[in-house]
């Protein structure tokens, strides 16, 4: 199993193929297997509405939330294991992510069955998948309602319109939008009431392109920007796109487009987070450069925890257990080349220049 909608619902398919996407002859039979998975699964979901459905949409969300935002593949991955092992907070786990509809009841049985359809490692990336580890709540949101951008994987040549509807939040009819507030209030909800009322750490690359909605929701929330060196992302979301889409695409689409994509979404995502973050309460609101939570972990931890008025004394031995335990992982090599380094300076320049980063190194 490689996309993450294997045990999407089946009335997510629906409304997708109601929109005429197009879909290669010979990915008929991926679709017709992911009809019959949602199909067989059914069930599982009308028991869950029936039994705890109530309960979830009675759960109340801590108002105080933790986004972690930034750019996928600068971190933010690394940042969210570490917080997550807070235990004063909750989050959306990879289970859930995968079965958010039908977690309750069936979470201990799919905890079984699941590892034996999921690599040991993430194809981008050789991190190990483990089903109790923090995940997207995207991933999660795209299994219960079909406003996300991961749908993207699917149907890629509408990345660019489901980036503007569902991360910018931009050309999205209101009626969508509610529904798409509601399925991602269900998704938190949840994952609250999976974790007895804690306050919750999130981290999607999506939510940095709609922080003011976020705020909107949840006004005492705090937001901790992690941000890389623009020539190594590109990179690696290069390298990304290139291992996750074509397991799970419905039709094909060049490398030029997943480039161009890539590069544009990069800019207008970071241009939306600069609009809204002087609308966060500046002591909740930090930025931090990956480098330097490589570098310097701990101390980096204790300064963001201090910055956003939080006591970091009782989580540090967790968070230097777990940095033992990754011991020697090395992120992807990549070679860089001057073609991609035009490209990302025509376009990201402006984050370059921010930064303070150079086309430098080669690790991506």
């Amino acid at each position: 199993m490689t996309s993450p909608l294997i045990f999407n619902r089946l009335a997510n398919w629906v409304r997708l193929l109601q929109q005429s996407p197009t879909i290669e002859k010979r990915y008929w039979p991926r679709v017709a297997q992911s009809l019959a998975v949602s199909a067989l699964t059914e069930p599982l979901r009308l028991w869950e509405r029936q039994r705890y459905a109530p309960r979830i949409l009675a759960t109340d969300i801590h108002p105080e939330p933790i986004f972690i935002v930034g750019q996928a593949r600068s971190g933010t991955t690394h940042l969210h294991n570490l917080l997550a092992l807070d235990p004063r907070y909750g989050y959306v786990s990879t289970l859930q992510a995968l079965i958010p509809t039908f977690i309750n009841t069936a979470g201990p049985a799919f905890e079984r069955l699941l590892p034996r359809l999921l690599p040991a490692t993430r194809p981008m990336d050789n991190v190990a998948v483990r089903l109790d580890a923090p995940q997207e709540d995207e991933v999660a949101l795209a299994n219960v309602s079909v406003h996300s951008v991961i749908y993207q994987l699917v149907v890629p040549r509408w990345s660019g319109r489901l980036f503007r509807k569902y991360t910018l939040l931009d050309e999205i009819p209101l009626h969508e939008y509610n529904e798409w507030r509601e399925a991602w209030l269900y998704v938190l909800k949840t994952a609250t009431y999976l974790h007895g009322g804690k306050p919750l750490v999130l981290k999607a690359p999506t939510h940095t392109g709609r922080a003011g909605h976020l705020l909107r929701l949840f006004p005492q929330a705090r937001f901790i920007h992690i941000y890389r060196n623009p020539h190594r992302v590109f990179r690696s979301m290069r390298h990304m796109f290139r291992k996750i889409m074509p397991p799970a695409w419905w039709h094909r689409v060049s490398d030029e487009d997943i480039e161009r994509h890539i590069l544009e979404s990069y800019a207008q995502v970071m241009q939306r987070w600069y609009r809204d973050m002087p609308m966060i309460d500046p002591a909740r609101v930090i930025e931090v450069p990956y480098e330097r939570l490589v570098a310097e972990p701990i101390p980096t931890l204790r300064a963001i925890y201090t910055h956003l008025g939080l006591d970091p004394t009782p989580v540090v031995p967790k968070w230097e257990a777990y940095l033992r335990q990754l011991g020697d992982y090395r992120t992807n090599q990549f070679t860089p080349s001057e073609r991609d380094r035009t490209l990302v300076e025509s376009h990201l320049g402006f984050l370059l220049d921010r930064w303070g980063y150079q086309a430098e190194g080669v690790s991506a």
